[in-house]
């Protein structure tokens, strides 16, 4: 970070050299361009002559004209980077702001549609629940889920109803309990059953059109079978 001059020089270092010919220097000045402690090159002259006080100190001045210059090209430098870098973040933001409008937008749309079909599904199952015998079942065949009408055409309560089984209070015959143990591994394996069934209810005979579906989860594996049953019996011929 100082002014090097140097008078003695090995012949080998430097030879100052033009069309006339060549040869070794007197004097060597190196002064740092610098400027607040920091150096951002060095200037190095060579003369024939000894050079003198003054003309060191003119270099120095030049140096520190240099430096200066050198410091506000990197400053204007750093300072177009930043400003570039700024712009690229705000377009970048921007980019950002408009793909998150166009995200609200769709997801806006999304609950609307979503809400649309809640509507409609509620509407449906409102009027399922209405007209039909509903009940869901394990995959075991226990009762998960039965509707109004269920419990009131058997006249029992939903806590007794929940956890028994389709079977009980069933009697089989050999032939039968195959049949049946089929009808569930059907089910467990994603085929819809359709069954007539005749059901003795307080004296009463009724028959039934049942549906049982297997319902999917969200990974694609059957959890549970929807039974819908329709009271046929006015259909029958007397």
């Amino acid at each position: 970070k100082e002014t090097v001059f140097i008078t003695v020089i090995p012949d080998n270092y430097i030879k100052i050299t033009s069309g006339l010919g060549g040869s070794n220097p007197k004097s060597i000045l190196i002064v740092p361009l610098k400027i607040e402690e920091e150096v951002l090159g060095i200037i190095e002259l060579a003369s024939f002559n000894r050079l003198e006080k003054y003309e060191i100190e003119f270099v120095e001045k030049i140096a520190q004209s240099i430096a200066s210059s050198l410091s506000s090209a990197k400053v204007k430098e750093r300072t177009s980077q930043l400003l570039e870098r700024t712009q690229q973040q705000a377009e970048e933001m921007a980019a950002q702001e408009e793909e998150m409008r166009q995200n609200m937008e769709e997801l806006q749309a999304t609950q609307e549609e979503a809400a649309r079909k809640t509507s409609e599904m509620e509407g449906f199952i409102n009027a399922l629940n209405s007209t039909s015998y509903i009940a869901e079942y394990d995959l075991t065949g226990r009762i998960l889920f039965v509707n109004e009408a269920y419990l009131q055409l058997f006249g029992i309560r939903k806590e007794d109803a929940v956890g028994s089984h389709h079977a009980d209070n069933i009697d089989f015959t050999e032939e039968q309990k195959v049949q049946y143990d089929q009808f569930w591994k059907d089910l467990n394996k994603g085929i819809v059953k359709k069954e007539k069934t005749q059901v003795s209810i307080k004296g009463n005979t009724y028959l039934f059109m049942e549906s049982y579906t297997p319902i999917y989860n969200e990974e694609g594996n059957i959890y549970k079978i929807l039974k819908i049953a329709n009271d046929i019996s006015e259909y029958i011929e007397k």
